[in-house]
Parts: C-alpha cells; sequence; structure tokens
C-alpha cells in the first residue's frame, strides 16, 4: 500500500498536518498506536480544565465567603470525574469519524520503519509513503529508584475515580503544580517533593514564589531539595523514603518529572531519522535528518514550547511546506505559556 503522505500520530499536530494535506489534493493517511485524538483531549489539557474549573470556582467561592458568599462547598470528586470522561470518551470516535468522513484512511497500532520510506505494522501489512511526517508526542518519563513501579503518572492522575486523604507529587514543574493545586482544592493533603530549592524553573520567579507562599499557606508541604530513594508498601498505604532520611506515608504518589519522545519501538535509525531523549531532531523547516521525513508537535526538538497550540501551528505549516512546494523556514508569533494553578 502506497500513500503521498504518512502521518504517525493522531494529537492536534499530526491531525492539523493530515487535514491540511487532504484539503490540498495530497493523497495521505494516518497512524495512531494508542488513544485517537493524542495527549491534549484524552488526558491532558483538556480534562485538567474539566477539572480546574471547578476548582476555581471553589477557590472563588472561598475568596468570597463572609462577604456575600455564604455556605459550605467542597469538589464533588467522583461526579467530577464522571463529567469529565462523559467529554474524553467520544474523542477518539469522533476524531475517526472526522478522518472517515473527510476521506483520509486510518491504521491502528505501532508503526516500525523497516526502511527509510516504509513501515510495517503489527499485523504485518508494510505501508510506503514518499514522505513522512512524525507527530507521536511525548510521554511521562519513567522515574528510577526502588519501588518505582508503584509510582503513578499524570495520565493516571486523570483518570483517578476517587480523591485519596493524601497524595505526594515529585516533580516542581506545571504538570506537579497544577495537579498539586487541584489535589488541595478538593481537600487532600498534599505535598511536593522538589529535587531544587525552587518550582517552576522557567517561569517568572517573583509570580512562582508568591504562589508557594500561598500554597503553604493553604496547607500544602513544599520539600526542597529533595529526592525520592525509596517506594514501598506498607498497611495499605505507600512509605516514602528520601534520600535526606526523611520517610513518610501517603496513599498515592505522582511521578511529574518531565517527559521524554514517544518514540519506542519505531526503529527510526531504519528511517535515517537522529534524535535523543528530548526528541527528534529537526531543523529550520521541522525536516529531520532524512529530507522525506519531518517531525512536528511535541515530539520535535524544535526549541519552541511543546504545547497544543504549536503542534497545530507546525502541522498547518507542514502541510502547506509539502503540498504548495515551499522553501522558507517556520516562523514564530509570541508564545504565552500559561501555569493552571489557583491563583
Amino acid at each position: 500500500m502506497h500513500f503521498d503522505v504518512g502521518v504517525i500520530g493522531a494529537g492536534p499536530a499530526g491531525l492539523s498536518a493530515a487535514f491540511g494535506l487532504k484539503a490540498n489534493g495530497v493523497n495521505v493517511a494516518v497512524f495512531e498506536k494508542y488513544l485517537w485524538g493524542g495527549t491534549c483531549p484524552n488526558y491532558g489539557c483538556d480534562p485538567k480544565k474539566f477539572l480546574v474549573s471547578a476548582t476555581d470556582a471553589l477557590r472563588h467561592t472561598q475568596l468570597l465567603q463572609g462577604k456575600g458568599i455564604t455556605g459550605n462547598l467542597k469538589v464533588d470528586w467522583p461526579t467530577l470525574m464522571k463529567r469529565k470522561e462523559g467529554y474524553t470518551s467520544l474523542t477518539p470516535e469522533k476524531t475517526l469519524n472526522g478522518l472517515k468522513s473527510s476521506g483520509i484512511p486510518s491504521f491502528s497500532g505501532l508503526a516500525t520503519f523497516i526502511d527509510e520510506n516504509t513501515i510495517e505494522l503489527p499485523d504485518g501489512q508494510q505501508i510506503h509513503a514518499d514522505k513522512w511526517i512524525l507527530a507521536m508526542g511525548q510521554m511521562p518519563r519513567k522515574v528510577q529508584f526502588s519501588g518505582s513501579n508503584f509510582a503513578l503518572s499524570s495520565e493516571d492522575f486523570l483518570k483517578m475515580p476517587e480523591m485519596p486523604e493524601d497524595i505526594t507529587f515529585i516533580g516542581a514543574g506545571y504538570i506537579a503544580v497544577e495537579f498539586a493545586s487541584l489535589a488541595n482544592l478538593a481537600g487532600s493533603q498534599v505535598r511536593l517533593i522538589i529535587r531544587g530549592d525552587k518550582a517552576l524553573r522557567g517561569f517568572d520567579e517573583e509570580l512562582t514564589t508568591e504562589l508557594m507562599e500561598e500554597f503553604k499557606q493553604r496547607g500544602i508541604e513544599l520539600l526542597y531539595e529533595s529526592s525520592v530513594e525509596s517506594l514501598s508498601q506498607q498497611n495499605g498505604k505507600i512509605l516514602v523514603k528520601l534520600t535526606n532520611e526523611k520517610e513518610f506515608l501517603t496513599d498515592k504518589v505522582f511521578a511529574a518529572t518531565g517527559r521524554v519522545a514517544n518514540i519506542q519501538g519505531m526503529n527510526l535509525e531504519k528511517a535515517g531519522v537522529q534524535y535523543d531523549e528530548n526528541g527528534i531532531l529537526v531543523d529550520d523547516k521541522l525536516m529531520t535528518s532524512n529530507p522525506t521525513i519531518f517531525a512536528i508537535g511535541d515530539v520535535a526538538k524544535a526549541g519552541v514550547p511543546k504545547l497544543t497550540p504549536v503542534g497545530a501551528y507546525q502541522g498547518r505549516y507542514i502541510a502547506r511546506f509539502i503540498s504548495e512546494n515551499l522553501d522558507e523556514p517556520i516562523t514564530y508569533p509570541v508564545i504565552p505559556t500559561t501555569v493552571f494553578a489557583s491563583p
């Protein structure tokens, strides 16, 4: 089977490229090994915003207690999660229906390269394309310490049916901070294990310091300059031992120590595509070390923030670059980045 262009990854970046190519008359197909629709609508920004909307409403109410608002409201986590699931559960089918209605063939399963322009699917089917677009996104970085199998991921948090009484996050990037804020407002005792002396590195230091002070006032425990030595089960809870000899019991531990390129098992070496842990190397035209293969979205090491609108922007660019035989490099507008903590 042959296509002009094959797109591997059915998230916002890959879909943007595929629909753009199809609109310009290119024979394109899309491949996805996990959830159709990608990270953002299934287990990323969209479900997170469902939860943030509820906790923000609670936070606003708390700030107005005694100033015209009375009553003791709280987050009903199970009901909130059911509402969230009502949205996310429809995403894969809606994505596939959208591709079908546009006349874009879709294939499920891990796409493994067997040469520079040919992939093989788990069922043995081999598919050739003149050009490929890699848009597989990222996955949570796996932590390495004794008992690391007890550490859950960000995806686990976003499908957690009940909010535990005590919850611990490893990391201090925007994912850990956002989830800590959510869990705290949902009524859980929360702590952040922070390897260095600052949270949210790369964000405005003055605002970050103020946010961390408010976190402490809200009862969130901040464990600076701390690393996990081990996790183990004890009486139905998880015993966390830190390298500074501090230890405590908690109900659940979530690792939020960054994300890595989702390229495992693809045999990119067979395609002549260079990469490292942080992504696939691309030039200013999003071209990889193989001139017939491009990388976009979170999997690309493009030197810009790894955000959904950025991936979609790159997808639209690469669709025009291929279908209109362009030669100009991609240029970006100013890109804002937001941490969805409260405030």
